[in-house]
C-alpha cells in the first residue's frame, strides 16, 4: 500500500468542507481538540484512517474486523459531531 497520510492541515479542510462550509479557515489544531475531546476511541480510530492514513472504507472494515457499513456510519457520525462543535466558529 502506498503511503497516503497527509498533513494535519489537509484533513482539517477536508473534515471542514466535508459539511458543505465553503467558507473560513479551521485551525487544525482546533479540529485536533475537538477530535480528542468529543470523539469515541472507534470514531478516532475510523476517522483517523479515514482522513489522515487515507484509508479506503472497505480497507478500515477488513482492518478492524468490522463492516463498510459500520465504518461508513461512524465516520459520519464523528463528521457531524465536529462540524456541530466548530458551527459557531467564523476564525478559529
Amino acid at each position: 500500500m502506498q503511503n497516503r497520510i497527509i498533513s494535519e492541515e489537509q484533513a482539517a479542510f477536508e473534515l471542514w468542507q466535508s459539511g458543505g462550509a465553503s467558507s473560513g479557515k479551521i485551525s487544525p489544531k482546533l479540529v485536533r481538540e475537538v477530535i480528542e475531546e468529543r470523539l469515541s476511541e472507534t470514531q478516532k480510530k475510523y476517522l483517523v484512517s479515514y482522513y489522515f492514513e487515507r484509508m479506503k472504507m472497505a480497507e478500515i472494515a477488513e482492518k478492524y474486523g468490522v463492516t463498510k457499513s459500520t465504518v461508513s456510519r461512524t465516520v459520519g457520525r464523528a463528521e457531524k459531531k465536529i462540524r456541530d462543535a466548530l458551527k459557531y466558529c467564523v476564525r478559529c
